[in-house]
């Protein structure tokens, strides 16, 4: 075909056949008039792996040395499939983060050993192997070299009394990320419960259990973020386990700085109401003021079952405005204006969980 370049690489994984299948756009790349670029990294250390798919400010990306893929098993077996009824939920759980933790090990001495400054735009993916009794962790990733831009700028400390926190690729707009500390990683899993009597009351606190350990994870990567010297915890991910009811996340613990040029907001106003969008951009007039944190809801059904696809439709419709409703609370009890980048999932029939990034806004001159 004539490429010098295949971006833009994103793959997809089969449980059933353990196959990957990988997709990338063939490209030709050429050099950018009056690059501002003026020279590379001095020989690297360990490389620095990021869930962000951009460089710190003030660096750039000479060269991508190519996508590394890290893979490391649980060391416990689960046989009872996991879900509200195993008493080895938290040794489950404990065990993926096990191998999330070895995957990141993994990831970041494979880049080392290519040359890498660091590690693009990690993602995570969790996978159950062995008639899912066994958790595997697969990591994948960028490696890039890094340069420095000619003209540096003083970059000026951001003090806050809170750590900025978000699931987004960039920081309010009056911030940017002046150094990338590593990632962080945490595990969420739905403790065990008696079986017992009153399916619906069993349901509701299994949809309970989602949303406080989310948020219980969460608060862990603040906690890892904060101990690093951190201000900042962004682009952060996760997966859920369905066979086993739990959420692997990893962040990245950054340290921002204010933006050159961009004064703070004088007032925090987004001039309308409280609002869900799946973009990670606010409407145009309005810019992030502040990034509060990733929130979770969770809605069950009260319809126990149903035997046509119009009922499961109708029972998961249900679930979804009760998981709307559950996480429109939690962000605006929190201070939010709006919540960006949303994401659904559905571990089981009639259990909806919408997860994303709660935000400060204000209005932009026109």
């Amino acid at each position: 075909m004539g490429a010098n370049g295949v971006l833009g690489v994103k793959w997809m994984h089969d449980n059933n056949r353990f196959v990957s299948q990988a997709v990338g756009t063939a490209v030709v790349l050429g050099k950018e008039p009056q690059s501002r670029i003026y020279a590379e990294l001095p020989p690297p250390g360990p490389a620095i792996c990021s869930t962000l798919r951009t460089a710190p400010e003030g660096f750039a990306v000479s060269s991508t040395l190519g996508i590394v893929t890290a893979a490391a098993l649980s060391p416990y077996r689960d046989y009872g499939r996991g879900g509200g009824y195993s008493r080895n939920n938290q040794r489950t759980a404990m065990g993926e983060l096990v191998a999330l933790r070895q995957a990141m090990a993994k990831i970041q001495a494979a880049a080392t050993s290519m040359g890498a400054d660091a590690v693009l735009g990690v993602k995570i993916e969790a996978l159950s192997i062995w008639n899912c009794s066994r958790f595997m962790c697969v990591l994948k990733g960028t490696a890039v070299r890094l340069s420095q831009f000619e003209e540096m700028v003083d970059q000026i400390p951001y003090h806050h009394s809170r750590v900025e926190v978000s699931a987004m690729q960039t920081p309010a707009k009056h911030l940017c990320v002046s150094r990338v500390l590593g990632l962080v990683s945490s595990v969420g899993y739905r403790q065990w419960r008696w079986g017992g009597f009153g399916v619906a009351s069993n349901r509701r606190r299994d949809a309970e259990s989602e949303q406080e350990t989310f948020s219980a994870a969460v608060n862990s990567l603040i906690q890892q973020a904060q101990q690093a010297g951190a201000n900042g915890v962004m682009g952060i991910k996760w997966t859920h386990d369905d066979d086993h009811r739990s959420s692997c996340l990893v962040g990245t613990a950054v340290v921002l700085s204010q933006k050159p040029g961009v004064p703070p907001p004088s007032s925090l106003d987004s001039g309308r109401n409280f609002f869900l969008s799946n973009s990670r951009s606010p409407p145009a007039g309005l810019a992030v003021a502040h990034t509060i944190g990733v929130f979770s809801g969770a809605g069950i059904s009260s319809k126990l079952g149903g035997w046509s696809t119009q009922a499961i439709a109708s029972i998961d419709e249900e679930a979804l405005q009760a998981a709307r409703a559950c996480l429109e609370a939690q962000a605006a009890h929190a201070g939010c204006h709006a919540v960006l980048g949303v994401k659904l999932e559905s571990p089981e029939t009639g259990l909806v969980l919408l997860r994303g990034t709660g935000v400060q806004l204000a209005q932009t001159a026109s």
